[in-house]
């Protein structure tokens, strides 16, 4: 087992989604991956699983989404909005000014990253 933490921030957009794994101050991997809406409901949650397996540790995910119905399509959040929680991960839906991509200051990748140092109490 990793003695540190490990973190996934998932960015998610229309059309695209960003996956940033960080351990500590390591980043561990950047992926850009395809369009939420056109992937298979389990697509995300297999990924997080293999990546949990693969550090040998529960992942903490930040989940941010420019809208609910893209969080939605990821197939991390249940019907009422809560992040899910398995044995691998552990989902934290994070909802910047409630959604609203157009307001100046949305969390962008750093905001991200702010946000995952602020889940993991760093």
């Amino acid at each position: 087992m990793h003695k540190r933490p490990i973190t996934v921030t998932i960015r998610v957009h229309r059309g695209r989604t960003i996956l940033r794994l960080q351990q500590g101050q390591a980043e561990r991997l950047v992926a850009r991956l395809g369009d939420a809406q056109k992937i298979h409901r389990l697509a995300l949650v297999t990924l997080l699983e293999g990546l949990s397996l693969w550090f040998q540790t529960t992942l903490h995910v930040a989940l941010i989404a420019d809208s609910e119905q893209i969080e939605s399509w990821t197939g991390l959040v249940d019907g009422l909005g809560f992040g899910l929680r398995t044995l691998h991960f552990e989902v934290e839906p994070v909802r910047p000014r409630a959604h609203l991509e157009s307001v100046a200051g949305t969390l962008g990748i750093n905001g991200g990253r702010r946000m995952a140092r602020a889940l993991r109490g760093t």
